[in-house]
């Protein structure tokens, strides 16, 4: 998967966007700081990379993407828990 300019993101992994200003995205960078997932995380900073955030259709933050196989396979809006997180990736 390519999110132009951002560059290519694993074919399974968890896409994270994020603003310096977002509380929200601060304390969900924590909690997974603190979480094994077993899959990659990447954070792409949408006052950097607005451009991916828009084609991704990123409307609030933070966002996560969850990427199977190169396709984005759900989404999930706002700081939940990492229970909830671990059920999406399975």
């Amino acid at each position: 998967m390519n999110l132009n300019g951002y560059g290519n993101v694993p074919d399974n992994c968890i896409v994270i966007f994020t603003g310096s200003y977002c509380a929200a995205c601060r304390q969900l960078e924590n909690t997974l700081s603190h979480t094994e997932l077993n899959v990659p995380v990447k954070y792409i900073s949408i006052e950097k990379y607005s451009h991916a955030a828009s084609m991704c259709g990123v409307m609030s933050l933070p966002t996560m993407l969850f990427v199977k196989n190169g396709i984005i396979k759900s989404n999930i809006v706002g700081s939940v828990t990492t229970a909830t997180i671990q059920a999406e990736i399975k």
